[in-house]
């Protein structure tokens, strides 16, 4: 039976009344179950984020992640960053090295020139080249990497 009163300020209040002696409390093994399909429900429930996040952070490698695995990056797009060690070519050529301390050639292909001492991020096409990788440079954006992060 569906009953309807009011509380002191005058709302109304709707409420279902069940037949004497089968009220129904939230009895402990009641409330573990709820608390339990809550849970499942929630590590089923698809990743909002889907695999955006695992393909960002793949696409972002350390140079040791690189060098370390060639075959498995090479022709691979990539965005790395770190410090200008070294400048080749009026800086069109210049070694990067990231929180790894290994450093990568870089190509450019934008034709600019890069310094010793910028802090780069580089985006570009990884190279396997023998034992000679490289990473060929789409785009190079002039950063700053504050405290905690990446190079050097």
């Amino acid at each position: 039976m569906v009953t309807t009163h009011q509380n002191r300020l005058g709302a109304a209040i709707t409420g279902v009344v069940m037949a004497p002696g089968r009220q129904r409390k939230l009895t402990g093994m009641r409330r573990a179950w709820s608390s339990v399909i809550v849970a499942v429900a929630l590590l089923l429930a698809p990743n909002p984020m889907g695999d955006r996040t695992a393909a960002a952070e793949e696409n972002k490698p350390i140079i040791a992640h690189l060098v370390g695995d060639a075959e498995a990056y090479d022709g691979r797009s990539v965005v790395i960053y770190g410090l200008v060690i070294e400048t080749v070519g009026m800086g069109r050529v210049f070694m990067l090295q990231d929180v790894s301390q290994i450093p990568l050639r870089i190509i450019r292909t934008d034709g600019l020139p890069t310094m010793v001492g910028d802090q780069v991020l580089v985006h570009g096409v990884f190279m396997r080249n023998g034992d000679d990788p490289y990473l060929e440079a789409s785009k190079i954006t002039a950063t700053t990497v504050l405290g905690g992060g990446g190079c050097c």
